[in-house]
């Protein structure tokens, strides 16, 4: 299988496993909605906010390294496997009591009972750890069937226990922590399952090792911290300055609006292993030009499609008590296309072994979100909170596209200037995805498109 079909194949993989994800994420925004209410999911936000950050931020970026090391020495998979996952269980051993003791402090006073929770939250993060640094392995090689298959299931499990949760009729903030951790810990079970034979075959982990798997992880630590804070800066505003109902509002538009970004997260996944074995460096900037201008297309379609569901959607799916929604998921689709975009920017800069400037980026648009994001959210709330987060990532993706022309020698219009042919090609991949029996009727139309476009594409 050449270079060109594996990426196809881990793209449509991916994509598949992203919707698949995606929808199931819908899901249980939807029972979580209707369980809890719009002021029951808020204190469901904030109890996991805080765990989930230091959960990110406690692997001080080893799993990039190990991305890395995986996708350039193939071979070396059973020695970086059983060194990551030593490695990060005794990074945890460090975190938990951590976490444990500074998480009175993260929470404002008027949720200072939600804190027992968040501290039970806090055992999720071994299990976290070891599917995280596996999964980056099968990310950097390529092995995209493992990737996919490991991360739909954390959704899909916890999907089928909010299920149960809610046909036994015990809906309370405890028992959705308390799925959470199962599902961590039967995922991470499965993963060292899949796995064990090559952890079994590593050579034995000595202490200098995981020092300098520390040490390599620790540049790409800052862009680990703005990825994770980037995320979930929003939330942690809400969580602090708002009430817990306006928080569930917020989370349930959040859910909805970026519910179309399974594709081009989807491409970005694939994007880093391609780009991270790729030599040529004027050769992978001409490619990652076209996908990205695809992806721009794809992500506009994607906006405005959404956009138009938004009014009758958001009350159908989240209930009535969530008609508050609807007004911050408009603003939020903005959202959409500029996050997924500077994702793949920055996927690729971090491929190629540049994580700084995504740091950059994000640092500059976290402090905007935050001068911007507190006192509009003081005085106009979710609306106010909303529009914070579209100028800062409108501000990041800008950044972004600086550095991805400098460092792949492209001017703007490559990036950004939308051609015919672009459109082509992106129906051609839409195609190709199709059975052959829905593919022959509408190829029949699919050569007058180009002709079509042209009034919009200059």
């Amino acid at each position: 299988m050449g270079k060109g079909d594996s990426a196809l194949r881990g793209t449509i993989l991916t994509v598949g496993a992203n919707f698949i994800i995606r929808f199931a994420t819908i899901i249980t925004g939807v029972l979580t909605a209707r369980i809890l209410g719009p002021s029951g999911k808020g204190a469901l936000s904030a109890v996991m906010l805080w765990p989930m950050i230091i959960a990110g931020l406690g692997t001080l970026g080893c799993h990039w390294v190990l991305a890395r090391r995986a996708a350039e020495r193939p071979e070396s998979y059973p020695d970086v496997s059983r060194l990551g996952v030593f490695s990060t269980l005794g990074l945890a051993v460090f975190v938990l009591p951590v976490g444990y003791f500074i998480l009175p402090s993260l929470l404002p006073p008027d949720k200072q009972d939600l804190v027992w929770y968040s501290r039970l939250m806090l055992m999720f993060i071994p299990f976290n750890f070891i599917i995280t640094c596996l999964q980056s392995m099968d990310q950097g090689m390529g092995r995209f069937a493992r990737y996919n298959a490991m991360t739909t299931s954390v959704t899909l499990i916890n999907m089928a226990l909010l299920v149960i949760i809610w046909f036994v009729d015990i809906g309370t903030v405890f028992y959705f922590v308390i799925a959470m951790l199962i599902t961590n810990l039967a995922v991470g079970a499965a993963r060292i399952g899949v796995s064990l034979g090559s952890l079994m075959a590593g050579r034995p982990v000595r202490i200098r090792d995981g020092v300098t798997l520390i040490r390599e992880g620790l540049p790409f630590l800052p862009t680990t911290v703005g990825l994770y804070c980037d995320r979930k800066l929003d939330t942690v505003v809400a969580v602090t300055l708002l009430s817990s109902r306006q928080v569930g509002l917020y989370d349930a538009a959040f859910t909805f609006a970026l519910a179309p970004m399974f594709i081009p997260s989807a491409l970005a996944v694939v994007a880093f292993s391609a780009i991270a074995r790729r030599k040529d460096r004027a050769e992978t900037g001409r490619a990652f030009a076209a996908a990205f201008r695809q992806s721009g297309i794809l992500c506009a379609v994607l906006m405005l499609g959404t956009a138009a569901l938004v009014p009758v959607a958001v009350p159908f799916l989240f209930g009535n008590r969530f008609t508050g929604a609807v007004t911050p998921c408009f603003i939020m689709v903005l959202i959409f296309p500029l996050r997924s975009l500077g994702r793949l920017q920055d996927e690729a800069l971090r491929a190629i072994g540049e994580p700084i400037p995504g740091f950059i980026a994000l640092a500059v648009a976290m402090c905007a979100n935050l001068a911007l994001g507190i006192p509009l959210a003081l005085k106009f709330e979710l609306i106010g909170l909303a529009s914070s987060v579209m100028l800062a990532e409108f501000i990041r993706c800008g950044i972004l596209t600086y550095y991805v022309k400098n460092r792949f020698s492209l001017a703007t219009s490559d990036l950004w200037k939308w051609r015919v042919q672009d459109i082509r090609s992106l129906l051609d991949r839409m195609m190709s995805l199709l059975p052959p029996r829905l593919r022959r009727p509408l190829l029949s139309v699919f050569p007058y498109m180009p002709g079509f476009v042209r009034y919009f594409v200059p």
